[in-house]
């Protein structure tokens, strides 16, 4: 047993021994981690009653700011979301707008479209023929016209001072023809104007070297100004203004004209006989070796929606004096007593005259014009043109100049305005004034004193009309001033003619 004893003794202290070297390493606390609080902890609470009211009144005073900060921000939110929604709507009236201009400027598009491929366009041919394009056309064009110089007499010439009447003022029937360069033309017109007449109004034959440069020989019309160009079918007004009417009647001479145009110029040159269709005394014919010539150079230029064209014309030429034959000696007698006698002193000799020999005056005439056409849009259309024209013994169907029998040269002076407004395609008014002195150096003797007088014609024109495709029915009524009028006393003075015309055309 002692053995065991002293063993037993011995491992429990060598156990003893290591325990003892183990636990205090164990004992020592392990290093303490702060703790994690979700909340900050809460203040002391304050053991002075004035701190804790001063902290009470911070807190509401902080109250009060958050509730009336939060009451700006709801403001401000309203004015965003009326912000937004102001932008919104601007955004759509910016787009409406611009699809309404969009569709403006395509119906605008299509209808220049439309017109532009309506020129380009060949005419169908109405007659068949060897060449590539015969057109036949014509003009209708009958009136129911009233006026109030009219009276129920005659004139010495035997014409009729009656003007209430239906007359057929134009018959027209044209024949157009082109192969290639080469181009043809011929119209002839019937009306009732003077009775029934029949007669050729251009015929022409012509030849286009290229688009600068075109030549035509026959009876073209003359180039000068703008309302002598200007087509019966296009013209509103029923008639061209006098001054035109006097100066350059039937619009057409026999001659060569060589026109054109490059870029925005044209012009126009003709070397013609002188005596134009509607001349009184030798129309389409030529009394004398000398020629007229006229020429025209203008512009025309296109900016947006507005057209402007302006023009200048000149024509230089010859008038005819025409001569006297011989006449031989004439006995006349003068019953001065009214006794039925040959008495004494009653009988006379007028002597005879010698010939006299024709002779040729100078003739001039300088113009200017000028027109305005705006496009309104869905408004229509609007247009506005004018002409003025200085001449000198031009005169070829009112007032015939004949300075050789008067001893001076005649200076004729006219001018008109004009304004066409369409608001539709069928519809169009017009209004016009004209103006022409055939004679600004005119005078009267009375009680044997030379006085100047005004021989001056003038017309304010006012017109509507409906149009269709292929004609149109047109009213104008004119007032016009005529200084020709005599009183009972032989005063000059105005002669009173005013005009209702209607006018019923149908194109052909």
């Amino acid at each position: 047993m002692a053995p065991v004893t002293v063993r037993s003794r011995l491992g429990f202290a060598i156990c003893a021994a290591m325990l003892g070297a183990i636990v205090p390493a164990a004992a020592q606390p392990a290093p303490r981690r702060p703790a994690k609080s979700s909340s900050p902890p809460e203040p002391a609470p304050a053991s002075d009653p004035e701190a804790r009211a001063r902290l009470d009144d911070q807190a509401a005073a902080l109250a009060a700011a958050d509730r009336k900060l939060a009451e700006q921000q709801q403001v401000i939110d309203g004015l965003s979301t009326a912000l937004a929604d102001a932008r919104r709507e601007q955004a759509s009236l910016a787009a409406a707008q611009q699809a309404l201009q969009g569709a403006i400027d395509a119906e605008r598009k299509a209808r220049l479209d439309a017109e532009t491929a309506a020129k380009a366009a060949p005419p169908v041919p109405a007659v068949r023929a060897t060449w590539p394009t015969l057109t036949l056309s014509g003009l209708v064009q009958i009136d129911a016209a009233t006026r109030q110089s009219s009276e129920d007499e005659l004139r010495q010439s035997g014409d009729l001072l009656n003007q209430d009447r239906v007359l057929l003022r134009r018959g027209r029937l044209r024949l157009s023809a082109s192969y290639d360069k080469v181009s043809g033309l011929a119209e002839i017109d019937v009306n009732t104007v003077n009775g029934s007449q029949v007669r050729i109004t251009t015929a022409e034959a012509a030849y286009q070297v290229a688009p600068w440069l075109t030549a035509a020989i026959g009876i073209p019309k003359i180039p000068f100004g703008f309302e002598v160009e200007q087509s019966d079918k296009e013209r509103l007004f029923l008639e061209r203004s006098t001054m035109v009417r006097a100066l350059f009647p039937g619009e057409y001479d026999v001659g060569a004209k060589l026109s054109g145009r490059w870029r925005f110029l044209r012009y126009a040159i003709a070397v013609q006989n002188g005596e134009p269709a509607g001349e009184r005394a030798f129309a389409l014919r030529d009394p004398n070796r000398d020629k007229d010539i006229t020429a025209r150079a203008g512009v025309v230029a296109q900016i947006g929606r507005v057209d402007l064209a302006a023009g200048f014309s000149l024509l230089t030429g010859r008038g005819f004096h025409a001569g006297t034959p011989a006449t031989k000696d004439v006995l006349v007698w003068k019953d001065l007593n009214e006794d039925g006698v040959v008495g004494p002193n009653e009988v006379q000799v007028i002597p005879g005259q010698a010939a006299t020999m024709s002779s040729s005056y100078d003739r001039f005439g300088v113009g200017a014009d000028a027109q305005l056409a705006i496009d309104l849009a869905e408004l229509g259309k609007l247009a506005v043109y004018g002409e003025l024209i200085v001449a000198g013994n031009l005169d070829r169907a009112m007032v015939l100049p004949d300075p050789v029998v008067l001893g001076r040269d005649l200076r004729e002076l006219g001018f008109y305005a004009a304004l066409v407004y369409e608001p539709a395609a069928w519809s169009a008014l017009g209004v016009r004034y004209d103006r022409y002195d055939p004679d600004a150096d005119a005078a009267d003797v009375r009680l044997g004193t030379l006085i100047p007088s005004d021989a001056s014609l003038s017309t304010l024109s006012i017109t509507g009309a409906l149009r269709h495709a292929h004609g149109r029915l047109i009213l104008e009524y004119d007032h016009n001033t005529n200084h020709s009028g005599r009183t009972a006393s032989g005063v000059p003075t105005n002669l009173g003619d005013d005009a209702v015309t209607l006018r019923a055309e149908v194109q052909l």
